[in-house]
C-alpha cells in the first residue's frame, strides 16, 4: 500500500481510478493473484479514506488469442466490482465497439500494438465518463 499512499491518497482526491495494466498480465501474475492485489488496494483505500473508487479495465488487444488471455484479468475486475459494489469502466469493450464501428485498431496503438497513442486515450476517458454521468 506504499505506492497508492504516496502517489494517490496523500493528494486527497475525490475519486480514485484503479486500472488494470496489461503489463500485469505479462509479468507472470495469475488472474487470481491479480485479483487479490486489486482487492488489497480497494481495502486499503477504504480503510483509510472515504474516496470514491472506480475500477478501470485496459484496452482490447489485436488478436482474439491475446484478448482471451487477458479476459481472466478482466473477469477479476468484474468480480471485485461486484464484491465491493464498485463501478467498472470496461474500456476494452468500449474499444471493441469503436473498432466494430470502423475505427482501425492500428490507429489507436503505438508500434508495440498494445500501448495507446495519445489521442486514443479519449476512448478510455469516454468509457470512464459513461459511468460518471
Amino acid at each position: 500500500m506504499h505506492r497508492p499512499q504516496r502517489d494517490v491518497l496523500d493528494h486527497n482526491p475525490d475519486c480514485v481510478l484503479v486500472q488494470f495494466g496489461l503489463n500485469d498480465a505479462s509479468c507472470g501474475y495469475t488472474p487470481e493473484e491479480f485479483g487479490k492485489d486489486i482487492e488489497g488496494i480497494i481495502r486499503g483505500i477504504r480503510e483509510q479514506t472515504s474516496f470514491e473508487i472506480v475500477l478501470v479495465a485496459s484496452v482490447c488487444l489485436e488478436t482474439e488469442k491475446a484478448n482471451l488471455f487477458v479476459e481472466g484479468y478482466y473477469g477479476q475486475l468484474q468480480k471485485m466490482a461486484a464484491l465491493h459494489g464498485l463501478p467498472l469502466a470496461q474500456v476494452h469493450v468500449y474499444w471493441r465497439n469503436k473498432i466494430s464501428g470502423g475505427v482501425r485498431f492500428g490507429d489507436l496503438v503505438k508500434a508495440d500494438r498494445v500501448n495507446p497513442v495519445s489521442h486514443a486515450y479519449r476512448f478510455m476517458a469516454e468509457a470512464i465518463m459513461e459511468l460518471l454521468l
